[in-house]
């Protein structure tokens, strides 16, 4: 949660649009319940990635860059 406190501070500032994939080995609830509360937080993803997360991920990521 701290980058997340810092980073929106740095957000303002930024030139373009950021994706922030939470990936952690923590399958906690609380940590989950708090980090999905943020607006900066595209996706939580718990440890290990399977190769379908990345895809999705990299999908995503792809189309976007279309956009411009």
């Amino acid at each position: 949660m701290e980058f997340l406190s810092r980073f929106e501070v740095l957000k303002p500032v930024l030139a373009k649009a950021c994706r922030i994939y939470v990936m952690t080995a923590s399958i906690s609830n609380e940590d989950y319940e708090r980090v999905i509360q943020s607006p900066l937080v595209t996706q939580y993803i718990v440890k290990p990635v399977s190769r379908d997360n990345l895809k999705e991920i990299f999908a995503s990521f792809s189309s976007t860059l279309n956009q411009y």
